[in-house]
């Protein structure tokens, strides 16, 4: 059962990866000390837009990389000009951040979708702990606080 089933078939299959990795994985998520359900946070009216944030930076930071580009298929075979992570966000007031993502186009999904895995796999192995007894607790706080000033000026917006 879903809280919100995307239009965007793309961010829906993203969204459905991680839910499926963090129940697979019995990751337990909170953000300021409140319990997270895995389909909250893997949500596109959930945290989701701070995964893709995430996956976009990590992007952006290797692109032009010759041996970095090697983990992203489809990008070699992309004019310069149209190298960018094609993922932006909108404000969308009732979601949990007031954001959500927008993907655009679909000759990049596998790309999208590896390398926002790559970032909640990463994000997870560095920030598990035990917590109040509950084991594999991941909080969702530093991504959160990471990425304050982009949400912000995404709110601002529009």
């Amino acid at each position: 059962m879903y809280l919100n089933r995307s239009e965007n078939e793309n961010t829906q299959r993203i969204s459905d990866a991680i839910f499926l990795y963090a129940i697979t994985k019995k990751i337990k998520f909170e953000f300021n000390e409140f319990l997270l359900t895995a389909e909250e946070v893997s949500n596109e009216i959930g945290f989701l837009a701070l995964f893709l944030m995430e996956a976009k930076e990590l992007f952006d930071s290797i692109n032009g990389n010759i041996y970095a580009l090697k983990y992203a298929k489809s990008i070699e075979r992309l004019p310069v000009r149209e190298r960018t992570f094609p993922v932006s966000f909108k404000k969308q007031e009732g979601t949990v951040l007031d954001i959500v993502p927008v993907l655009h186009g679909d000759e990049m999904f596998y790309d999208i979708l590896t390398f926002t895995l790559h970032v909640v796999s990463t994000y997870v192995e560095q920030n598990i702990t035990t917590k109040k007894n509950i084991t594999n607790m991941v909080s969702l706080d530093a991504l959160y606080d990471k990425h304050i000033d982009k949400v912000e000026r995404i709110r601002r917006l529009e």
